[in-house]
C-alpha cells in the first residue's frame, strides 16, 4: 500500500508540474509568435536582450534558494530566513541590472524594455521562493495553477499592450503589472498556508545561507550566462534583427525543457531524501528512469525536427525564418543533450553536492565563450548553433563526472531506512 500511495503521489506532482510548465512554456512561445506577427524581429531582438541581460543577474542573487528549501530535508532554516534574503537580494539585483542598463548604448526603447522586463523578473523571484515552499510540502498543483494563470495572463497583456502602444516597451510593461498583481493575488495567499510569509531579517541566519548558497547562485549565473553568451555576440556582430531571428528559432528548445523541469521539480524532494535516508536502490533507479526520458525525449525532437523543421518554422512564425532550418537542426540537438544534462544536474543539486558545480559552469562559460568568439563573426547564426551544441557536450560530460561522485559519496553512507527496518 506504501509503494502504491509512492507511486501514485510522485505521478501526480509529475503531472501537475509538467501540465503547469507545459502552459506556461507555451504561453511564453506564444508571446514570440505573437511579437513576430504583429512587430517584427527587431522586437524579439529587444526581447530577448532584455531577459538575456536580466536573467543572470537574478540567477546569481537568487542563490537557487528554491531548489534549497525543496531539498532541504532536515528543516535547516526557516522559511521566513529564506524570504528576508529573497527580498534583499532581488533589490541588490535590480540595482546592479540598472547600472549595467545605465551605462550600456542603448537605445530609450530597448533601455525601458530592459527594465520593464526586469522588474517583472523580480517579481518572480518572490513567487519563485514560494514554488519552493510547496514543491517541498508536494503541492505542485498549487505551483501549477499559478502558472497556468501566469502563462496566459502574461501573453494577454503583452499582447494586448503591443496592441494598444505599438511599442515592446508597453507590452514588457503589461507583463510586469500582470506578474505582480498573480503574486500578490495567488502566490502569496497560497504560500501563507503552509508557512508565515513574514521576513525575518537576522543577520547571522542569513550570512550563514548565503554562504551555504552562494555556490548554487554562482552556478546558476553562469548557466544562465551560457545560455546568453551566443545572444550578446550575435547582438554585437549581427544586431537586434538576427538576434530576433535565433532567439525565436532558439526558443523551440522550451518544448522539452517543460517536460525536463516537470520531472526534475516533482522528483527532486524524492532524490533529496533517498540520498539523505542513504537508499542507495531507490535513488539510482529513479535516476536512471529520468535520464532515460531525457534521452528518448532529446532523440525525438531531433528525429521531428530533421523531417518536419521547415514546416514548423513556417507554420510558427514566416517564410522568413525557413531559411534557418539548418540552424534548427543544430540547435535540437544541442537541446537533446542539454536535456540530460539538466536531469543529472537536479540530482547533483539533490544530494546537495554544492561547492564542485561553480567549477563546471565556469569551464563550459571559458568554452562557450572560445567557441562564440572563434564562429560568430566567421559563421554568424550557424556559428552560434555550433557553439551552443559545443558547451552542451561540455556541460553532459561535466555533469556525468559529478554524478559518479555523488554516486561515490551515496556508496559510503549507512542506509537510515533499512536501521530504522531492522530496529523495528
Amino acid at each position: 500500500m506504501n509503494i502504491k500511495r509512492l507511486l501514485i503521489s510522485r505521478y501526480a506532482n509529475f503531472s501537475w508540474a509538467f501540465v503547469g510548465n507545459a502552459i506556461y512554456a507555451v504561453s511564453q512561445w506564444g508571446i514570440l509568435i505573437v511579437i513576430a506577427k504583429l512587430g517584427n524581429p527587431e522586437m524579439i531582438g529587444q526581447f530577448t536582450i532584455g531577459l538575456a541581460i536580466a536573467s543572470p543577474v537574478y540567477m546569481l542573487t537568487n542563490l537557487q534558494l528554491s531548489v534549497v528549501i525543496a531539498t532541504d530535508a532536515m528543516d535547516q532554516y526557516e522559511f521566513s530566513h529564506y524570504i528576508a534574503l529573497r527580498l534583499l537580494a532581488s533589490l541588490f539585483g535590480f540595482f546592479i541590472i540598472f547600472l549595467i542598463v545605465l551605462f550600456g548604448k542603448y537605445s530609450l526603447e530597448t533601455f525601458l524594455v530592459i527594465i520593464f522586463l526586469s522588474i517583472a523578473k523580480g517579481f518572480e523571484t518572490i513567487s519563485d521562493l514560494i514554488y519552493g515552499l510547496l514543491q517541498k510540502n508536494e503541492r505542485m498543483d498549487y505551483v501549477a495553477f499559478s502558472l497556468m494563470l501566469k502563462g496566459p495572463l502574461s501573453f494577454i497583456a503583452l499582447a494586448g499592450c503591443l496592441v494598444l502602444t505599438r511599442s515592446m516597451a508597453g507590452g514588457a510593461l503589461g507583463m510586469a503589472l500582470t506578474w505582480l498583481f498573480l503574486l500578490l493575488k495567488f502566490d502569496r495567499k497560497i504560500g501563507s498556508k503552509f508557512e508565515n510569509l513574514r521576513p525575518k531579517f537576522q543577520k547571522n541566519q542569513i550570512a550563514s545561507l548565503i554562504m551555504l548558497t552562494i555556490p548554487l547562485g554562482v552556478v546558476m549565473m553562469i548557466s544562465s550566462l551560457n545560455a546568453n553568451i551566443s545572444r550578446y555576440f550575435i547582438q554585437h556582430y549581427q544586431g537586434s534583427v538576427s538576434l530576433g531571428y535565433f532567439a525565436a528559432i532558439s526558443y523551440t528548445m522550451t518544448a522539452g525543457n517543460t517536460i525536463v523541469n516537470a520531472l526534475g521539480q516533482s522528483s527532486s524532494p524524492k532524490l533529496a531524501k533517498y540520498y539523505a535516508d542513504g537508499d542507495k536502490v531507490s535513488y539510482l533507479k529513479l535516476l536512471k528512469l529520468l535520464v532515460t526520458v531525457g534521452g528518448v525525449l532529446g532523440f525525438l525532437g531531433t528525429l521531428v525536427v530533421l523531417v518536419f523543421g521547415k514546416q514548423i518554422l513556417l507554420i510558427l512564425y514566416d517564410k522568413e525564418y525557413v531559411e534557418y532550418a539548418n540552424i534548427f537542426i543544430v540547435i535540437m540537438i544541442a537541446a537533446g543533450i542539454s536535456y540530460v544534462s539538466s536531469i543529472l544536474g537536479y540530482s547533483i543539486t539533490a544530494a546537495r553536492y554544492f561547492k564542485p558545480q561553480p567549477y563546471l559552469s565556469i569551464v563550459i562559460l571559458i568554452v562557450s565563450l572560445i567557441l562564440n568568439a572563434l564562429m560568430v563573426p566567421k559563421l554568424g547564426l550557424m556559428g552560434a548553433a555550433y557553439a551552443t551544441l559545443g558547451s552542451s557536450i561540455i556541460q553532459l560530460l561535466g555533469s556525468v563526472v559529478l554524478n559518479l561522485k555523488v554516486a561515490q559519496k551515496l556508496c559510503t553512507k549507512p542506509n537510515f531506512g533499512e536501521v530504522k527496518l531492522n530496529r523495528e
